[in-house]
């Protein structure tokens, strides 16, 4: 996992201070329980952070006592964590490594861990102006349905497109959550 920088600025450290809803199954090892209620959540795009948490560290449980509040079948207690977060901006230049070229689109990975989509006429568009990085053969060779053959197949003049596993620059165009899920939609650069 990077380290954020200034060259990845999409991710972020943030301070968070919060009630964890815990199980009273959990109260025999709180910190084991809470760690294992923050790890279901990240991968996943939460509204409050403005991202997808990755990772977290320095947990600190600040009471030893816990509330129920009304009828609710959990128990809230006060944590101080730390959670690094990414969260894309539209118009926001990052780096991401050439997955596969698909019929319709070119997929990237960025950080490792977030999948960015080019759509075709998009990376079409930037090949033809010659804004797209040489190498490759426009086929990332996988098999994975499609016809095969040279020719821009995908769509994409042959040595036109990155070659998969090359790093590549794109703008971020559109962030999409569906389900939890983040799509980061974007554009060649």
């Amino acid at each position: 996992m990077p380290a954020p920088s200034e060259a990845s600025s999409s991710l972020k450290w943030i301070h968070c201070k919060f009630s964890m809803q815990l199980s009273p199954a959990h109260l025999a090892d709180v910190r084991a329980g809470i760690g294992e209620q923050l790890g279901n959540s990240m991968l996943r795009y939460n509204t409050s952070l403005g991202g997808v948490a990755l990772m977290f560290d320095r947990l600190a449980i600040k009471s030893d006592l816990a509330v129920i509040s009304s009828d609710a079948p959990v128990v809230f207690v006060p944590i101080e964590v730390r959670l690094l977060v990414f969260a894309p901006e539209i118009g926001q230049r990052m780096e991401a490594t050439v997955l596969r070229h698909g019929s319709d689109h070119l997929a990237l990975l960025a950080h490792g861990l977030v999948n960015v989509t080019i759509p075709h006429r998009t990376a079409a568009a930037d090949a033809a102006a010659g804004d797209a990085p040489a190498g490759g053969s426009g086929e990332d060779g996988g098999g994975g349905g499609g016809g095969g053959g040279g020719g821009g197949s995908n769509g994409f003049a042959d040595g036109a497109m990155p070659a998969v596993g090359e790093s590549v620059p794109f703008d971020v165009r559109a962030l999409h959550v569906s389900d939890g899920l983040l799509t980061v939609l974007g554009e060649l650069s």
